[in-house]
């Protein structure tokens, strides 16, 4: 019966001719995919009269013949005369079966493995275009792509995408337009994504059309696309490729400009290009390091060190390192502190209070007991200290009450102030992360004043900030918890660089040690210096990511006089 209906339905498709060819084919193969989800002969001939209604609908629009389905105004006009029945709801489609995709993707020579007891015809040519991808295999992939068209009813965007990808990688120009223009016309008004937008710049300036990858990323400011780096990177390492060194440059000030800071590689690129001749542009990336305040992996310092090498007669290039009094050890250059100013430090303050005063009870809470207490000058984060020691032993009786206790008695006999900040799960007799003598220790610090629980719900990160407003920036926190989220808070490039500035001169890690086969924490020294690229007008410096080396470029004249 199937291939009988089947031919029924090629007669259908093609019926009411003439029509435009590209219709009858996606008309037919709108049939054939219909007809392998149908398991019965009543639903092959609905999708039998469906077709040949489709096909009249088409005809009558191209010829200017009344369409079937009335105007607006007409329907409005006969609602009054006519009541309108209620529609019946149309139920949704069946889903692809394994062998209509198997008989979809024989015609174009692909083979269907159909695994899994989550097999969806998607995830299967999803997982086809994934293994052309790591392969860089262009025509396979294109088949693949026919055969989705083929047989699902509307194309998966991430398959659009993979495919887009692999185009700007092994295609041609041409093949990347057209490609485009598809995934534009299948979105209608919606802007498409963001990495589609970036791997179509940059897969056009891998051709070296600079010009259609500039328009696509005015395109993606206009319509408002969020953007990111990527959407630059392939862009300004072509063109340092081609020694278009200016435009490079110029486009990488206007990512720094955005916010979005920059990446290994097309640092790399863009120092490598500069030449004798582009001794200013160089300074300008340096200048854009120093903005971002950012520490050079092992081959952006390679490549600036290479810079400075090709001018031997002006400048002396050493690997060193900087001594605790925050002097370089090569050219004794003082290194910039560390400490942000005191105007600084108040913006920060005010910033933070507005952010923090949500007037939610717990934080007020927190406040009365801080004004309780006094000024502080430690907090310590009481949950990543203990869980940090548990982790770093490696054994399993979890939370380490006795290396909170360590840490408060360090600062303490430092003569500091200091509080604890947990949860309230270190001291509940439920709760088996912690020992009896553990639970007994947190008990010690709760009686002794020096603990502050949180409920197990609380962000704690927001009780360190704001015990550090309250306390005019001038607490240090003793953590190894980054903070990372809270940097953009801040809807300046200056107020994030003070925040972050501020965060590396007030935050305090701590490491493990075994001491007499005992694990111990220790702190870590708090450095003088900032770790950031420095330039003094004699010499600059460079911070190595392993956040011990520096490269030290110092001017030979200023050395020798």
């Amino acid at each position: 019966l199937r291939p009988r209906l089947l031919a029924l339905l090629r007669t259908a498709a093609n019926a009411n001719a003439p029509c435009h060819p590209s219709r009858g084919t996606a008309a037919l193969t709108w049939s054939r995919t219909m007809a392998g989800r149908c398991c019965s002969a009543k639903q092959l001939r609905s999708v039998s009269s469906r077709t040949a209604q489709l096909r009249a609908t088409d005809n009558r629009s191209r010829s200017g013949q009344t369409p079937l389905v009335p105007t607006s105004s007409e329907t409005k006009a006969g609602a009054e005369a006519t009541p309108t029945p209620t529609p019946t709801p149309t139920p949704p489609p069946p889903s692809v079966s394994k062998e209509a995709l198997a008989a979809a993707a024989a015609e174009f020579g692909l083979q269907v493995e159909g695994k899994g007891k989550t097999w969806t015809p998607q995830k299967e040519l999803q997982g086809m275009m994934d293994r052309c991808c790591r392969d860089q295999n262009l025509e396979l992939a294109h088949r693949v792509l026919q055969a989705a068209r083929a047989c699902l009813p509307t194309v998966p965007p991430a398959l659009l995408d993979r495919y887009l990808y692999l185009l700007a990688q092994r295609g041609t120009e041409a093949q990347l337009r057209a490609h485009w223009a598809d995934m534009v016309a299948r979105a209608g008004d919606q802007p498409l994504p963001e990495v589609s937008y970036s791997t179509v710049i940059g897969g056009f300036a891998g051709h070296h059309a600079f010009d259609t990858a500039a328009q696509f990323l005015d395109e993606m400011k206009s319509r408002g696309v969020e953007i990111r780096f990527r959407a630059y990177a392939k862009f300004v390492q072509a063109l340092a490729g081609q020694g278009l060194v200016e435009r490079a440059v110029r486009l990488l000030e206007e990512a720094y400009s955005l916010g979005l800071g920059s990446d290994e590689p097309t640092l790399t690129a863009c120092l490598g290009a500069c030449v004798d001749e582009h001794r200013l542009l160089a300074l300008r990336v340096f200048h854009l390091l120093r903005q971002e305040r950012r520490v050079l992996e092992s081959s952006v310092m390679q490549a600036v060190e290479d810079w400075f090498l090709r001018k031997p007669d002006e400048w002396d290039v050493a690997r060193t390192q900087a001594l605790v009094s925050g002097r370089c050890s090569a050219c004794s250059s003082v290194l910039e502190s560390i400490e942000i100013s005191d105007d600084s430090k108040r913006r920060l303050q005010h910033l933070l209070s507005q952010k923090l005063d949500d007037g939610s009870n717990e934080l007020k809470h927190f406040q009365r007991w801080l004004n309780s207490r006094g000024p502080v000058d430690v907090v310590v984060d009481g949950l990543n200290i203990g869980y940090f020691g548990a982790a770093s032993t490696g054994k399993r009786s979890g939370f380490k009450a006795n290396f909170v206790m360590d840490i408060v008695r360090y600062f303490q006999s430092q003569k500091k102030r200091v509080i604890v900040l947990a949860r309230t799960h270190v001291i509940d007799p439920s709760f088996n992360h912690i020992s009896p003598a553990g639970r007994q220790t947190m008990m010690n610090l709760l009686e002794e004043g020096l603990l502050y629980l949180t409920k197990n719900t609380a962000q704690d990160d927001l009780f360190f900030l704001y015990a550090a407003a309250v306390n005019g920036m001038s607490v240090h926190l003793v953590t190894n918890d980054e903070l990372r989220d809270h940097r953009f808070w801040f809807h300046t490039v200056d107020d994030t660089s003070d925040f972050r500035k501020w965060q590396r001169a007030h935050h305090v890690h701590v490491s493990l040690r075994v001491v007499k086969k005992t694990p111990r924490l220790f702190v870590e020294p708090r450095r003088v210096y900032d770790s950031i690229v420095q330039n003094n007008g004699v010499a600059w410096h460079f911070p190595h990511s392993n956040d011990r080396d520096w490269l030290c470029c110092f001017k030979r004249d200023a050395m020798l006089g």
